[in-house]
């Protein structure tokens, strides 16, 4: 029997750990204007060994979003604005570009974003 992962996993973590976003879908709807919506956020240190032996250190930008939240999904170069958060306890990231969106394939998205500068 298959597990519901969208239900009984990644909705209590977005209750527990989303945020509020708003996406502009300048790809995905254009013509539509920025709606809210709601993602994890997170960041990854990357390394990556050179030929050389040295190291390469970059860092990963991930905005986790529910299939099911969105009539119509964020596509890559759709913009993402991360506020502060209700309560005030969390910075506000900015504003990033999604390059690349992945399908875990059991109901939520990986949004890697770039950060707009």
């Amino acid at each position: 029997m298959g597990q519901d992962w969208a239900n009984t996993v990644y909705a209590p973590c977005q209750d527990t750990f989303g945020r509020e976003i708003w996406i502009n879908p300048v790809v995905s709807q254009p013509g539509t204007p920025a709606y809210q919506a709601r993602g994890i956020y997170n960041r990854n240190r990357l390394n990556e060994i050179l030929e050389d032996g040295s190291m390469f250190v970059e860092q990963e930008t991930i905005l986790d979003v529910l299939e099911q939240e969105f009539p119509v999904l964020p596509q890559q170069d759709d913009e993402v604005t991360i506020p502060v958060d209700s309560l005030g306890m969390q910075t506000a990231p900015g504003d990033f570009t999604i390059t690349s969106v992945w399908d875990n394939g059991g109901g939520e998205w990986s949004l890697h974003l770039r950060k707009k500068v």
